[in-house]
Formats: C-alpha cells, structure tokens, sequence
C-alpha cells in the first residue's frame, strides 16, 4: 500500500521452481558537479577542486560511489569532505591519483562536497591548452544518466615567448615593427588593437591592424615613430590561443630612433649647450621637432628677470636657439611641458603649463606648422589655466589621438582635469575624471599598470587633505580608485613619479619622489600582479629629494 505496483513472480527457472514478490522501491536520480579555483594552472602555484554531489529523487540511491581521477600535473595534498542531510557518510575508498568514496545510500535531497587542494607542477607541452579531468556518481537505481559526470578545466596560460624589439632597446629603427612570437597557436580573432596595444609617447594608439602568421603577430606601423620617443607594446589577456587559453598578460618598451653616443660614460657636453637660457622652477623635454632625426631641446622656466620659454635645435650635437620658430611661445616658469602629436600631422606639437610674466595661469597647445610653432587658438579655450602644474599626453581612449592630463593649482583652487581629443580639438571629458584627487606641486603620468590594453595614471601631489599618491585604473575610458593597489604608496608633494618595469617581469612599476611628512623621500614600488609593494633593499641607495625630476633609462646597455 505504498501507492505503486509490485511484482509477483512465478515459474520455471530451467533449475528449479520459483515464486518471488519485487517491491518497487522508485528511482533515484544522482548528480555532481565538479569546479576548479582557480581557473588558471600555473606552476607551483596552488589549485582546489570541489565535487557537490546530491540525490533529487524521487527515491533512495542506492550503492553510491563517487570518483575522480587527478592530472597527472597535479598534486593532491589535502582531502576534506562535509555532508548536508541525515545519514550521509563520505568514506574514502582509494586515494591519488584516482580517487573514490563511497556515500551509503543517499535518501532524497540529501549529499555532500569533497574538496580536494593541492599543487600545480610541471605544465610542459601544455602551453595555451587545459588540463581536464571528470569526476563522476553512480548508483545502483540511477536512471538519469546525463548528470553522473562533470568536468573541471583549468587552462595553461598562453606566453610571449619572445619579442622585438627587445625590451629597454635604443636606437630602434622609426620604420621597424613590432613582432610577438607566442608559445601555441593564437586564436585569430581575439588580436585586434585593443587586445594587442602600441602606443607612443608623441602619437598614442596606433591602430592598424596586426596580422598573424603562424605563432607570430606582426604590427607594422603605418606612421614613423619620432626619434627619441617611448615606445609601449602590450599583451592582454583578451588574447587567447586556439583552446581558449588567455594570455598571461605582459609588456615592453623600447626607445626608437638612432643613438650614436653609446659610451656609458658622462661627461660635460661643453660648447653644446652654450647657447642654453639657465632657468629654476623649470621644465625640459627631449624631442626632434625639425624631424631631421635628432633630439631638440623645449625649455621653459624663471630666469633672473621674465620666464622663459625656449626651443633649441640640435645641429649635429650642439643646440641652437631656434630663432623664429619659439616667437609664439610665451614664458612661463613652475611649469610643466610635453612633446605630442595631437593632430597626426606627422610632427610633435607642445603642450605647456604654468605662470606667465605677469603671474596668469597658462595651459596652451602649440601647433607645429612645419617646424614652426602657432597658437592652436580655440584648443587652448577649454583648458583650464594651472601652475606648479603637470601635464602628460595620452591616448586613454584608444581612438588613436592624444588626450590631455593636466593638474596643478588653477584660479580657484588645484584641479585634476582629463581633456578628450576629438578629432584634434579637445573637449572637457565630463565625468571620467570626477574620481581623480586634485592636486598641485604634482606629477602625473599615463601607464597601463593592469596590463588589460588602456592607460592607466598615476598622480601624486598636495591634494585637500594633505600629501597623494594614487593609482587610478581606466574601466571602459573611465577613471576609478585602484583600491589596495596603491595603499603602500607615500603620499607626496613637490614631486615627480615614472612608470618603468625595472624588474623586466612584464609589468609596470613605480618610481617616486617628492617631500613626504617625514622629509624628501625616494621610491621603487614593486608591481605584484597589479598591487604595488615597497621593493625593500631596492631603493637603499637612493637620496631622497623633493622639488625633483624622476625618470627612468638604461646607461650601461644592459
């Protein structure tokens, strides 16, 4: 009276007579699902698998095993195991590599988990592949079959596995393009320009599209790189191979144009900067204006009567006032200045911020014209007036033009601005910088930390509450707090701060000076994995210094 049919049984068996009653004890349906943490396998690093098994009925499972058999890449180290609902007792029955238990039998509703931790270990002829196993129930009723298994994939990164240029490389060839050799095939699709990033100090993005040809992508810029400018190559995890493995994320940089000067020694230049105006409060940058193949000077900085604001043109290794080619520039000193080509004519235009002669906040775009520079007009109109400043061209939204950072202390107080370029004039970028902290007596400067295909920034300066230091992250061309990412850096003021991977590991790290509450400080901070750390016995030889200019280079060629 159980509510179903039974079975009375009787006959010749060909041995004997029989009469059997079979009660009909309801099906059972058992079922498990199998996950791994993480989803990456990298060696020697540790991995956990879970097993979630249960019984949804609707009667008793009977003779529950339960079995999984470990890669032979993997070790287990530890098993536990934890049940939910009555009577269910977990009993391992044989151990690694091919694990079993069995369970009893499981009413309905009733299971457990076993979690299984351990090491990753040689991953040899894996690269951007998985390593897959099953585990797997059975019972003796269980006619719902298409559940009793369940896979766990942990994928083998992929890896660039060489590159050009090398890394930290001078005297690149401006024509010569940037190759990726990876260690398995790549899936074709997933290499575009914003997975496989170059971008240049005076450009931004380039966006031509790089091509794949076997294990190698090739990007071959359609436009030269200016002599002496930074040049960025990024890898992001949004490449992926042909078994959807992604890319372990990396990047590079190298310096282009011809370098004849390789010494490793430094020496007073002499009669080559005769001719340069001294200035304090100042700022300089490298860049070859006259497109002529070597670095130009543009200076700008108080001097004992009117600020100044200078361009030297290097003829073959001594610098030369630039005659016309400056008129339009006007003085400024507690300046900042940046080379870029912001309307992708082919030569290096000048951003520049400070305080002219009679004490006006100035934040102004020249135009190259040709080696001449003109007042960019309009462009100016939006920029907000800083000094004690700092500006840095940047291409945040990889549209392939150069946008604008720019902070310092403005009419009505330090401001933190971002400008979009578009289409050569600039537009205030409304809410994408609403995160960043306002700051003068500041630096800043643009670099994808996270290594994900956009441009990150790093600032530092006095903020309204005291001394900065921030790393903010670009999510979809808009600024957030980094979180724990920066939490060890020493806030500064009357500072400067560089990203370069100084430890060659294929990210970006930090240096930092500036006057911290302590006294002037110098910094190296360590990127681990996009969290910043102090580098310990790195930066002991360093003196701290605080009104100062930080940037990093390879003197020794090695």
């Amino acid at each position: 009276n159980d509510g179903d049919l039974d079975i009375l049984l009787t006959g010749n068996t060909g041995i004997n007579l029989i009469a059997k009653v079979y009660r009909n004890d309801d099906c059972a349906d058992v079922g498990i699902v199998k996950t791994v943490t993480p989803g990456l396998a990298l060696p020697g690093a540790a991995i956990t698998y879970t097993l979630s098994f249960s019984n949804a009925g609707p009667g008793v499972a009977y003779g529950v095993t339960v079995t999984d058999s470990m890669p032979v890449s993997v070790t287990i180290s530890g098993v536990t195991s934890s049940t939910f609902g009555s009577s269910v007792v977990i009993t391992q029955t044989d151990g690694s590599p091919n694990f079993a238990w069995t369970t009893g039998d499981l009413a309905v509703g009733v299971g457990g988990t076993i979690t299984l931790t351990g090491t990753v270990y040689d991953l040899s002829g894996l690269e951007g592949s998985a390593i897959v196993n099953m585990a797997a129930i059975v019972a003796s009723n269980d006619v719902t079959l298409t559940n009793n298994t369940s896979n766990a994939m942990a994928h083998v990164p992929l890896h660039i596995t060489e590159h050009a240029p090398v890394t930290n490389a001078v005297g690149v060839n401006v024509t010569a393009p940037i190759t990726a050799s990876f260690d398995a095939a790549v899936q074709a699709s997933t290499v575009t320009t914003r997975t496989f990033t170059v971008r240049s100090s005076f450009r931004g993005l380039y966006t031509d599209t790089a091509t794949l040809n076997g294990n190698t992508v090739t990007l071959d810029p359609s436009r030269d790189f200016f002599a002496g400018e930074q040049v960025q190559a990024v890898g992001t995890a949004a490449i992926s191979s042909t078994g959807a493995a992604p890319l372990a994320p990396t990047q590079w940089g190298f310096t282009a144009g011809m370098v004849t000067n390789r010494c490793g020694v430094f020496a007073d230049s002499g009669l080559a900067d005769d001719a340069l105006t001294g200035v304090w409060v100042s700022s300089v940058a490298w860049g070859d204006y006259d497109k002529d193949g070597d670095l130009d000077i543009l200076l700008t900085g108080g001097t004992s009567s009117d600020p100044v604001a200078k361009v030297y043109r290097n003829d073959n290794g001594s610098f030369v006032e630039s005659g016309d080619v400056d008129d339009a520039l006007i003085g400024i000193r507690y300046s900042s200045v940046a080379w870029g080509d912001y309307d992708n004519d082919g030569d290096p235009d000048i951003l520049f911020t400070g305080r002219d002669a009679g004490s006006g906040r100035v934040a102004k775009v020249y135009r190259n014209d040709n080696g001449s520079f003109v007042d960019s007009g309009t462009i100016d109109d939006i920029l907000t007036g800083v000094w004690s400043s700092s500006v840095a061209w940047g291409d945040y939204d990889n549209d392939g033009d150069l946008d604008i950072l720019l902070t310092g202390l403005g009419s009505f107080g330090s401001v933190a601005k971002v400008y979009r370029n578009d289409n050569g004039s600039y537009v205030d970028s409304g809410t994408v910088d609403d995160a960043l902290a306002v700051v003068s007596e500041s630096s800043v400067a643009w670099g994808d930390y996270d290594n994900d295909g956009d441009l990150d920034i790093l600032l530092t300066g006095l903020g309204i509450h005291g001394k900065v230091a921030k790393v903010y992250r670009n999510d979809n061309d808009s600024f957030v707090e980094s979180g724990p990412a920066d939490d060890a850096l020493t806030g500064v003021s009357s500072s400067s701060v560089a990203w370069g991977d100084y430890d060659n590991d294929g990210d970006l790290d930090i240096l930092l000076t500036g006057y911290a509450g302590s006294g002037p400080v110098t910094k190296v901070y360590r990127n681990d994995n996009g969290v910043f750390v102090e580098s310990g016995t790195v930066d002991d030889a360093f003196t701290g210094v605080s009104a100062s200019s930080a940037a990093w280079g390879d003197y020794d060629n090695d």
